[in-house]
Order: structure tokens, then C-alpha cells, then sequence
């Protein structure tokens, strides 16, 4: 289990999840949380930005491969739809959002991070979306998250690779807008100053930029289409019980 705690400060919604000696993995029943916190800052017009962080020393290693590790590729699916629909709350919210991150932001953690409109980074920050190491595609949104803020050759790089960028290197690739000592409390200045601004123009203006919701949702859909058939080929499979069993995962040629 985790915890979702949401603490309203004025204009400002503070939502943190905690799964602290799982480094914040992001299990099924913590997405959901997570799910029906957002949907209900979603509908108040009084929230006027969100900060979105982690409990502890790491914002999120990612989705719970411990979770999945038993499961079929008809159970992985099954189990994804929370996290699918985690994306795309994250994308029609409609206030402005902005993720403060501490640690490690990997995997579906750094797509978490991604899908806000501001990274705050700590200097200890570490970014990085893994998942083709574990025979696995990004199923958080991740390539198209990643064309918003960086190039396509270094999207190809950090997708192909699961290279892991320090918060140095993600503030230069744009990964993250600012890095702070204090990566939440930096956060919630920043969600101060937009509170501050015209909700109205502030709201329109988010939605200029991020584009259309149905554009978002076209291509996500292609990327879910990607995910099932790395599922079906059970490279995710092995690659979870050799994250579980602490040994290299050994995919077959095809």
C-alpha cells in the first residue's frame, strides 16, 4: 500500500505519494489514489496550480516490477489501465502542475514527472526511462512527453538506451526548467506565482500549449499499441523476473 496525502495551501495544492522502502514505486493502489486525488483538485476552481512530489529521498523509481512479476501479459495489461488513466488525468488537469523531484525519477516516474508542466530538481535528482532494458516500452506517455522538452536524437538516445541523466545533465537536455536546493519548496514559490496570475489566461494558456487533448490522446493511444505488443512478445516478463531475481535479463533474437 501507499499513501496520498494533499495538502491545499491557499491557491496551492501540495500532493505527495509515499511508498518509502519501495523508493515510491508505483504500485497499482497508489496510482489509484493518486487517480481520485486529481480528479477532485481537478473540479475545485479555488486550486489554482498542483505540486506533484515524492515522500522521502526519491521521487518515483517507477511502476512496481515486483507487482507484475507473476502476472501474464493478459494480467499486465489488466493491471496498466490505472496507470493509463493516471496519464491522462495528468494531461487534461486543468490547472498548471509542477513536479518536484528529489532521487530518482525513472521509468514511469520520470513520465509522472514529464507529464507536469514545470520540473523542479534537486541537485541529487536522477532522470531516466529504462524500461527497454526490461523488454519493455514506456507506458506512461514517455517518447511523446520527451519530444516536448528534447530533441529527437536525444529522445532516441534516452529511450534506447535507459541511460539515467544527473540534474545537471537533465537541466542542459531540458528535462528539468529549474534546479533548487529545496526542489519542493522552490516548487511551491513557482505554483505561488502562477496562483497568483489570471486563472482564466493562465488555464488558456496551458491548454495552447500542450495542444489539443484528443492529439495527446491519438498518440498515446499508438504508444499503448507499442506497449501490448512488447507484453504479447513476454520481453517484459523476463525482463521483471530478472529485476526481481537481481540477474541480466536475457531476451531472444526474433
Amino acid at each position: 500500500m501507499g499513501v496520498v496525502t494533499c495538502d491545499v495551501r491557499g491557491s496551492v495544492a501540495l500532493v505527495e505519494f509515499s511508498r518509502l522502502e519501495q523508493r515510491n514505486a508505483l504500485s497499482k493502489a497508489l496510482v489509484e489514489e493518486l487517480l481520485v486525488t486529481l480528479a477532485g483538485l481537478a473540479g475545485r476552481s479555488d486550486v489554482r496550480a498542483v505540486v506533484l512530489t515524492g515522500g522521502g529521498e526519491n521521487f518515483s523509481v517507477g511502476a512496481d516490477l515486483k507487482e507484475r512479476a507473476s502476472l501474464p501479459a493478459s494480467g499486465w495489461v489488466e493491471h496498466h489501465g490505472p496507470y493509463e488513466a493516471l496519464t491522462g488525468a495528468l494531461q487534461a488537469m486543468p490547472q498548471p502542475t509542477i513536479a518536484a523531484v528529489r532521487g530518482f525519477a525513472l521509468g514511469g516516474g520520470c513520465e509522472l514527472a514529464l507529464g507536469c508542466d514545470i520540473v523542479v530538481a534537486g541537485e541529487d535528482a536522477r532522470f531516466g526511462q529504462p524500461e527497454a532494458k526490461r523488454g519493455l516500452i514506456p507506458g506512461m506517455g514517455g517518447p511523446q512527453l520527451l519530444l516536448r522538452r528534447v530533441s529527437y536524437g536525444a529522445a532516441a538516445y534516452l529511450l534506447f538506451s535507459g541511460a539515467i541523466l544527473d540534474a545537471q545533465q537533465a537541466l542542459q537536455w531540458g528535462i528539468a526548467t529549474v534546479l533548487a536546493q529545496d526542489p519542493r519548496q522552490r516548487a511551491l514559490e513557482i505554483a505561488g506565482e502562477f496562483a497568483s496570475a489570471s486563472p482564466i489566461a493562465v488555464r488558456g494558456l496551458r491548454r495552447l500549449l500542450r495542444g489539443s487533448q484528443e492529439a495527446f490522446t491519438a498518440r498515446y493511444a499508438a504508444e499503448l499499441d507499442a506497449w501490448r505488443e512488447a507484453v504479447a512478445s513476454g520481453d517484459p516478463i523476463e525482463g521483471a523476473l530478472a529485476f526481481v531475481q537481481r540477474r541480466t535479463p536475457v531476451f531472444p533474437d526474433r
